[in-house]
């Protein structure tokens, strides 16, 4: 007995949660730029951008984060967390650290068409989806583009490695057919260009906002005839597009 795809919705559903964190990180980046320059017009001595208290630190971030392409048809907009050890050299921040990721599925059900091999249509089948969750153990580079002395643009790249697990189910109708799959730990490598803005909130505490475009991906390898010539490519990528807020303390 054969499962083929009948059809698949490409709409993405972002929850009244994901919409609010957009409103008050804008919110927040107004708030901070109006409190920073305020507060720098009473305290130039504050210590500016490529002048840490000390050149390492602890950051920690949370955000949301919405699948994109293919993935968006079977799960939503959910939350991703890190933390990370970070180092200043100048405008330079290198960092380490590891994350979590998760794509709550969608709540509508996926149809599939139950063929018996006769030709004919036995049944109708529905599909239902378990949470997409990553690990992430990722490095990061960020060139921070100085405003003032107490705020900055910054743009950068994340890389690393996703370990990640998800799956599914399939009934029939007529309950004549059922299939069930799942994946645990599967390794994906990770890169995500970023960028945004970071203000100093104190000599050693400073609020950053970020946004990413992240790519991971299978690992692609190409097959070839016995004339060298290219016959086949396999590998599989998938992207998703994250806001976060971060708090990094810099040890004294």
């Amino acid at each position: 007995m054969q499962v083929c795809f009948l059809g698949l919705s490409n709409s993405l559903t972002i929850s009244n949660s994901f919409k609010n964190f957009y409103k008050a990180g804008l919110a927040l980046v107004l708030v901070m730029f109006v409190f920073t320059g305020a507060y720098a017009q009473f305290n130039t001595d504050d210590v500016g951008f490529g002048e840490p208290v000390s050149d390492y630190g602890i950051k920690f971030s949370v955000g949301a984060d919405a699948p994109l392409g293919n993935l968006k048809g079977f799960y939503r907009a959910g939350s991703v967390f890190d933390v990370s050890v970070v180092r200043n050299m100048g405008n330079f921040v290198f960092g380490a650290g590891l994350g979590y990721r998760e794509f709550p599925a969608l709540d509508h059900l996926q149809s599939y068409v139950v063929d018996d091999g006769s030709g004919s249509t036995a049944a109708v089948a529905t599909a239902t989806y378990q949470t997409y969750s990553s690990i992430i153990l990722m490095a990061s580079g960020t060139y921070n583009f100085p405003l003032n002395r107490r705020s900055a643009l910054s743009l950068g790249l994340n890389a690393g490695r996703y370990f990640s697990s998800y799956g599914y189910s399939i009934t029939s109708s007529d309950a004549t057919y059922s299939e069930e799959g799942s994946v645990r730990g599967e390794a994906l490598s990770y890169v995500a260009p970023k960028a945004g803005v970071a203000f100093n909130m104190a000599n050693n505490v400073q609020l950053g906002i970020e946004a990413r475009y992240n790519v991971f991906f299978t690992p692609f390898s190409i097959s070839y005839s016995t004339q060298g010539g290219a016959t086949s490519t396999s590998g599989t990528a998938y992207s998703s597009f994250a806001t976060s807020v971060s708090l990094t303390y810099r040890f004294p």
